[in-house]
């Protein structure tokens, strides 16, 4: 039985996740990368359910699902999104984006130490790979993704204008399939 906070958190996440799938047909990088990640969030919290549950052949699924969104996200923010904001701004080795590539490779360093999470046989080795994280994994997807969501996305809406946003979203789906 879920306790209210949990059923406010689950109510909050399914109109983000609506609010975000709504938005993502009008071409916003907003949209877009917003339900990514929802849909990366939703493939982090199955993982640790499934490990919760020792289920080992879910962890496996859901762990290489997660890490593999999660890169295709990180590449298609470093390959696409960023050279087209630091085109517009002119900052490269300062500003949104440098801080931002900061957090990518902090982001992929956790990611090299999950990527025993879809080999594991035992809840032990699994929990080591979670827990063995400088930083807990949740809230530095949490973090990171906070800054994108309420600073960086909007600012590239604004920069590119509708036009190329709609391109750029078109780049970035062509990446993830």
């Amino acid at each position: 039985m879920s306790t209210p906070t949990e059923e406010s958190n689950s109510a909050a996440q399914a109109a983000s996740a609506a609010q975000a799938a709504s938005g993502a047909q009008t071409g916003s990088i907003t949209a877009e990368l917003s339900a990514d990640h929802v849909r990366i969030n939703k493939l982090w919290e199955d993982t640790l359910a499934a490990l919760a549950r020792e289920d080992f052949a879910a962890v496996h699924s859901r762990s290489k699902e997660f890490i593999a969104a999660a890169r295709r996200h990180l590449e298609a923010e470093n390959d696409l999104l960023f050279p087209a904001i630091e085109a517009k701004t002119g900052l490269t080795d300062s500003g949104p984006t440098w801080a931002m590539r900061q957090e990518h490779h902090e982001i992929e360093r956790m990611l090299k130490g999950l990527d025993a999470l879809p080999t594991v046989q035992e809840r032990w080795t699994a929990i080591q790979a979670v827990e063995g994280q400088p930083i807990d994994p949740s809230a530095l997807l949490r973090s990171h993704q906070g800054k994108e969501e309420a600073v960086l996305y909007p600012m590239a809406d604004r920069l590119l204008g509708a036009d190329a946003a709609r391109d750029l979203v078109a780049r970035i789906r062509s990446i993830r399939n």
